[in-house]
This record gives C-alpha cells, structure tokens and sequence, in this order.
C-alpha cells in the first residue's frame, strides 16, 4: 500500500467517524423527543451499528481495496473525537430546532385542516340539522292543521260507524244514506213552502 493510499485511507476513515458521529447524535436526540424511537431503542441500536459497519466497509472498499490496517481505526477514533470536539453541540442545536420546527409545521398544517376541513363540515352539519328540524316542525304543523281540516270528516266517518252499528255493511248503509237524501229534500220543500206562504200573508 503507497503512502497515498495510506493518507487517503486515513482521511476517508476520519470522514466516516465524523458521519458516524452526526449520525449518532442525531439518533440520541430524536430518541429523546419521539416516543415510539424510546420503545424500539434497543431494535434501532443494532440497526445504526450495523449501518455503520456496511458504511466504513464500503468507504474503505473504494479507499484501500478493503485492507484493514491499525490506521484504519486511528482514523475512525480521530474522526469521532473531532466531531464531539467541534462539532457535537452544534448538531444537537441544529436537530433540536429541526424537531421543532417540524413539530410547528405539523400543528400548523393540523389548524390549518380544522379551520378549512373540520369546521366548515361542522358547520354544514348543523345547518343541516337546522334545516331538518324546521322541516319536522312545518310537517308536523301542517299535519296538525290538516287533521282539524279532516275533522267533519273524522265526526261524519264516525256518525256512519255507528249508524251501520260497528259493521260496514253496504246495502243497509246505502238505503239508510238514501233515507237521509230523501228526508233532507222533505225538509228543503217543506221550507219553500213555508216562505211561500209568509209571502202571501205579506202581500
């Protein structure tokens, strides 16, 4: 292996500490701050370490063919030490205002739904039910109004109940209806002829 390849290998393996080191605080922080990460953190411990051993073999693969020499970890040791040096504090910052910002947008788009979605919807559910209960009321109204309307009727449906005593029979209710017919013409020219006489007497 040439001294260039050595210093290439070394400074790949410094990058891969310093991401491995962004990556790691990254994951600290949002475990901290998403439940569901704190339930699953043992699941998402393995699967960081094992992303970052795929990743450093890969980068060493294109670096050094993949030898694994002692400069390969003193790489790996310095990039990690120099993330948490200059670069840790600033990544936890910027992944706590990344979160909250994020949070800000969720609520945001959350009102946003209930000012455009929810409420009109609200809002046309209660006009509807408005609208419902005004039709109940004018039904019923009018239903009330139609059966005061129908009540000679009602008292004239009653009247041939009881005429025909309880039983709907055609033939006595017909020649009884035709009695009444003819006792209410009876009367009628009894009248006439009354008035006709009151006029005589007048004269």
């Amino acid at each position: 292996m040439t001294l260039e390849t050595q210093a290439l290998t070394l400074a790949v393996m410094l990058g891969c500490g310093l991401g491995m080191g962004v990556v790691f605080d990254a994951y600290r922080v949002m475990s901290g701050q998403v439940t569901v990460l704190r339930k699953l953190l043992p699941l998402f411990d393995l699967l960081y370490w094992g992303a970052s051993t795929v990743f450093v073999f890969l980068a060493l693969n294109r670096s050094n063919e993949g030898q694994l020499r002692s400069f390969v970890f003193l790489g790996l040791a310095l990039g990690v030490l120099l993330y948490y040096l200059l670069f840790s504090r600033f990544t936890v910052w910027l992944v706590h205002k990344g979160i909250a910002i994020v949070r800000w947008l969720i609520r945001a788009i959350r009102r946003l739904i209930e000012w455009f979605v929810v409420k009109p919807l609200i809002l046309l559910l209660r006009l509807v039910l408005v609208i419902l209960g005004i039709a109940a009321s004018v039904s019923i109204f009018l239903g009330k109004g139609v059966l005061k309307l129908t009540y000679p009727l009602q008292i004239l449906l009653l009247w041939l109940w009881k005429l025909t005593g309880g039983r709907v029979n055609w033939k006595v209710l017909g020649s009884k209806l035709l009695r009444v017919s003819r006792l209410d013409k009876l009367i009628r020219r009894t009248r006439l002829f009354v008035s006709w006489c009151r006029s005589l007497f007048r004269r």
